[in-house]
């Protein structure tokens, strides 16, 4: 008897998703509330344990961000809060040049430096 496996063909079996490829141009997110507070403290986390270990140094460091008070992790938010405004104001300003470079020259989507730079400039007069 045929098992079920092999009753199957390849045709059968779902189709395979492709990975969306990442534009390397485009503009990298700011780093988390905890990520930008680590970056300053393993300095001074490996000032102060300098035989320590890199996962033991991460515990410690975990264990310092879950003991800190709630003003100092709100600064660290507000910091977030505004890296990651700047940030989607550049990759909407990246997005829409991008769409524009697509576009055909010419086209009613195409960039305004396009459209200004290819205006007649005004005659001048020659006397």
């Amino acid at each position: 008897m045929f098992s079920l496996k092999q009753a199957k063909s390849k045709s059968e079996e779902p189709a395979k998703k492709k990975k969306k490829t990442k534009d390397p141009n485009a503009p990298k997110k700011p780093l988390s509330t905890y990520m930008q507070w680590l970056s300053e403290e393993r300095p001074k986390l490996k000032k102060d344990f300098p035989d320590m270990k890199a996962s033991a140094l991460l515990k410690e460091a975990g264990t310092r961000w879950q003991g800190l008070d709630a003003d100092t992790k709100k600064t660290w938010e507000d910091k977030y809060s505004k890296e990651t405004a700047a940030w989607k104001v550049t990759l909407a300003e990246y997005e829409s040049g991008k769409s524009a470079k697509e576009a055909a020259p010419g086209s009613p989507a195409s960039s305004s430096v396009d459209a200004a730079s290819t205006q007649a400039s005004p005659p001048s007069v020659v006397a």
